[in-house]
C-alpha cells in the first residue's frame, strides 16, 4: 500500500519509513529502545501493528504518516490523539485480543474479568490523558522547529489509536498533495529535521 502519492509520484510509504528510521537512530543514541512495526517496504496490517505494540512492553506508540487533501493549498503538521470511546469500541475484538496478549505478560490472576476490566479502565484513562498531553506538547514545539504550518493537535478514532493499550499519537508530517511540501519531503535533510525535532520533543516530554 503506497499510501498518499504526490504529483511527482512521491509515495507516503517511503517518506514515513525514512523518517521513522531517522527517529529510531536518534532515540537509540539517547538510550531509548525503539521497535519499528516495519523496517522495509512491506505491508503490515493495522491489526498487526497494534499486536506488535501490545507484545513489545513499549511505553509509547508513535504512528508516522504523510497527509493528502483535494485542496492543494492544505499544508502543515498535525498530531492526533485518542478521542473518548464508546462502550462498543472499548469492547472491540482487536482491543480484547491485544489486552489478552498484554495481560498474559503480567504476574496477575489470569482469566479474571473483574480484574481485567479494572486494569483496562485504569490504562484507558491514563492513555487518553497522556496521549493528549504528548500531542499538544509536540504541536507546540515541532512545527516551529521545522518551520511548517501548525495545524494543531486533534482527537480522533483512528484504528491504531483505538486499539493500542498505551499512550499513542499519530503524526501527519505534511501534505504530499501540496507541491511545496512534497518537494521538501523528497529531501533527506527535511526528513531528518522532522525526525530530530520529534526525538527532541519526545525526550523532553518524557523527562517532564
Amino acid at each position: 500500500d503506497p499510501g498518499a502519492i504526490g504529483r511527482s509520484g512521491l509515495q507516503e510509504k517511503a517518506v514515513v519509513l525514512d523518517i521513522a528510521k531517522h527517529l529510531k537512530r536518534n532515540l537509540e543514541k539517547r538510550g531509548i529502545k525503539v521497535l519499528l512495526t516495519r523496517t522495509k517496504d512491506e505491508f503490515v496490517s493495522l491489526e498487526k501493528r497494534t499486536e506488535i505494540t501490545s507484545q513489545s512492553n513499549a511505553n509509547l506508540f508513535v504512528s508516522i504518516h504523510a497527509n493528502a487533501s483535494p485542496h492543494r493549498g492544505a499544508k502543515g503538521l498535525e498530531i492526533f490523539y485518542l478521542r473518548e470511546l464508546g462502550w462498543d469500541e472499548k469492547n472491540d475484538r482487536q482491543i480484547k485480543e491485544n489486552q489478552r496478549h498484554l495481560f498474559n505478560q503480567y504476574a496477575m490472576e489470569q482469566n479474571s474479568p473483574a480484574l481485567e476490566n479494572i486494569l483496562f479502565d485504569m490504562m484507558y484513562i491514563y492513555k487518553r490523558a497522556e496521549s493528549e498531553k504528548l500531542a499538544r506538547y509536540l504541536t507546540q514545539k515541532t512545527p516551529g522547529v521545522v518551520r511548517t504550518h501548525n495545524r494543531g493537535s486533534k482527537s480522533s478514532g483512528f484504528f491504531v489509536l483505538r486499539n493500542t493499550l498505551i499512550p499513542a499519537v499519530l503524526v501527519e508530517v505534511g501534505f504530499l498533495s501540496n507541491p511545496q511540501e512534497e518537494k521538501l519531503l523528497k529531501t533527506q535533510w527535511y526528513r531528518q529535521k522532522i525526525a530530530d525535532s520529534l526525538a527532541e520533543n519526545i525526550l523532553e516530554y518524557a523527562s517532564r
